[in-house]
């Protein structure tokens, strides 16, 4: 999925790139960020439940 290219060179220099299989997995990765970014409330919601939750069983 990633590509490695060493230079022979001083101070030694190496690239890294996606392959094309490693470029294909980039739309599903968008799509999961898009859906994360538009859940943070409800996952910042749902976080501070489960914290005021644990809070109230330790007391």
């Amino acid at each position: 999925m990633i590509s490695r290219h060493e230079y022979a060179e001083n101070p030694p220099h190496v690239e890294y790139a996606l392959t094309p299989l490693g470029r294909s997995l980039l739309v599903p990765l968008r799509a999961v960020r898009l859906w994360a970014e538009q859940h943070v409330p409800d996952i910042e919601a749902a976080r501070a439940r489960h914290e005021d939750q644990r809070y109230a069983d330790t007391v």
